[in-house]
């Protein structure tokens, strides 16, 4: 009988959940939330972090666990659109493979006021931006974009810029906060309906999360 399958995309958010996920039965997984989304629905996962738009295009044939997701209220500082122009003159905008929920937030934010750029998928970084007037990165590439722009560590958090070096950092969770005033959910824990993952690995998921988050 093999080990059950569990997904996890590679960034730093889920790290300290990795770090106390004791493997008892079950291998953990990495790789980019588009791939996770696609092993998933193909039964090649047993359990997996999925992006919420994946979730809702199929949730006649995945489950969800109801007390796990991430989400969040305000800034999340990685899932960052780059550019140079104003939101409302972008005309060119370089989106990231890694994420279909983040592309699907930036276009709806994007419509909601009337701008309707050109996308185009681009593997890359800010160098993008020689070619695009925005790029749209996620995870830990995100973090590491900003950093690579802050002239130096902030003192808090709670005030980090969004102008530097003539480049706009747009958060999109941020965006969608000021516009519903209510927490975006970027990923939930699914699986495919015909085969719920056992109690077991249920309990060592949420034993994880009190070790990495206590309190």
């Amino acid at each position: 009988m093999r080990a059950l399958r569990v997904g996890f995309p590679p960034y730093a958010n889920v790290a300290p959940l990795v770090r106390f996920l004791r493997p008892e039965g079950f291998s953990v997984v990495h790789a980019p939330p588009t791939a996770l989304n696609a092993w998933l629905l193909e039964g090649k996962l047993d359990l997996s972090l999925a992006s919420s738009y994946a979730y809702l295009r199929h949730q006649e044939a995945l489950g969800l666990l109801p007390d796990f997701s991430v989400a969040v209220l305000g800034p999340v500082y990685s899932v960052n659109l780059f550019h140079r122009p104003p939101l409302r003159d972008l005309k060119r905008v370089a989106l990231t493979t890694e994420s279909a929920t983040s592309v699907a937030l930036l276009k709806l934010l994007l419509e909601e006021q009337g701008v309707y750029p050109h996308y185009q998928e681009a593997r890359g970084g800010l160098e993008l931006l020689s070619a695009y007037d925005g790029v749209l990165l996620i995870g830990d590439q995100a973090i590491q974009a900003y950093a690579a722009l802050l002239p130096g560590l902030p003192e808090t958090p709670h005030a980090l810029p969004t102008h530097l070096g003539g480049v706009q950092v747009t958060d999109l969770s941020v965006l969608w906060f000021q516009k519903t005033r209510l927490p975006f959910v970027f990923a939930v824990w699914a699986y495919r309906k015909e085969n719920p993952p056992p109690k077991a690995l249920v309990r060592a998921l949420r034993r994880a999360r009190r070790e990495a988050w206590p309190g």
